[in-house]
């Protein structure tokens, strides 16, 4: 598949550049989509046109982590992969799942870790409340 994925840093001035022309723009979805990028916590924008498969390479950009972190899930089956010739390509999809099932994992683990300190302060409680 062709496409394009490009990476940028925004320094503070053009997200405040973003934010005034998605003010002036009378078109719906484009002053939605300036605001989300003016008003993103991070000042990291990943831009993919056209679903495409990523290489190793720019799969780790996309996520965040290292090359060696990339292959390890791959060798773990944990993203599956297609080879184009001897080179390893991933479909943006399967990072999309990946990422969002991190997400999962990530949010009940925190579910999990205020919940346990809930019961705790609880007992603490009671257990004050004996003495």
């Amino acid at each position: 598949m062709s496409g394009t994925v490009i990476y940028k840093h925004l320094a503070k001035s053009s997200k405040a550049e973003l934010q005034r022309l998605a003010e002036q723009s009378k078109n719906r979805e484009v002053k939605e989509l300036l605001k989300c990028i003016a008003q993103a916590a991070s000042n990291e924008v990943l831009i993919i046109r056209e679903a495409k498969d990523l290489s190793l390479n720019e799969a780790a950009k996309f996520l965040g982590v290292s090359l060696t972190y990339i292959e390890r899930l791959l060798n773990e089956s944990v993203i599956s992969f297609s080879m184009v010739g001897s080179h390893k390509r991933i479909p943006i999809d399967e990072l999309l799942r990946f990422v969002h099932q991190r997400e999962n994992a990530r949010r009940r683990f925190a579910e999990n870790v205020a919940y346990r300190e809930k019961v705790h302060a609880q007992a603490v409680g009671e257990l004050l409340e004996l003495m």
